[in-house]
Parts: C-alpha cells; sequence; structure tokens
C-alpha cells in the first residue's frame, strides 16, 4: 500500500494506474483538510465485494470454512463441469491444435 498526494496522482495518473494494475496494489490518496481516498483496479474492487457476500452469513461463511477445512485436509478433490456447448467448443479447438490449425 502507498500513500500519495492528489497532486501526485494527477502528475503520474498512467504511472500509478498502470502500477496498481499491474501489482493489485492499494493506493492511498491525501487531500487537503485531512480527506483521504482509496484508488484500486475494477477487478481487485469485484473481488472484495465477492468476498464480502460471499461471507455475509454466518451459515455460509462456516459452509466456505469447512470446504477450506475439507480440501487442506485433502478430502476434497476439484472438478469443474463445463455446459456441454463449452466443453465442444474446446474439444474443437484441441483437435485443431493438434492438426495444427488453430
Amino acid at each position: 500500500m502507498k500513500t500519495i498526494t492528489v497532486t501526485d496522482f494527477r502528475a503520474n495518473i498512467t504511472v500509478h494506474l498502470e502500477s496498481l494494475n499491474r501489482d493489485h496494489d492499494v493506493l492511498i490518496l491525501t487531500a487537503s483538510k485531512n480527506r483521504k481516498f482509496v484508488v484500486i483496479t475494477l477487478t481487485d474492487y469485484n473481488s472484495i465485494m465477492e468476498t464480502f457476500h460471499l461471507l455475509s452469513t454466518n451459515a455460509n461463511a462456516m459452509r466456505l470454512m469447512k470446504g477450506i477445512e475439507e480440501q487442506n485436509a485433502g478430502a476434497i478433490m476439484y472438478s469443474y463441469k463445463l455446459p456441454l456447448r463449452k466443453a465442444k467448443a474446446i474439444a474443437r479447438g484441441t483437435r485443431a491444435m493438434r492438426r495444427g490449425k488453430a
């Protein structure tokens, strides 16, 4: 986390935004009258909001913690099911790559 002034942010906005995007860091801006602002990427913001939502109820938080514990204990094997249309599209792309057409 880095703290800079609003003036510095304005003067070097591209550099600061590229750094935030690359490093997924947080930038604190300080302004006059002791005002402070937080700048993060939309991706990071969405991730925070999703985590907040997932942990917003005790029941859901407990289910997530139980799942994490089971995964850490080796009790869970990952299984990911794709929609049939998506699986077929991936298969077509894989076959094309094997033939050297992709």
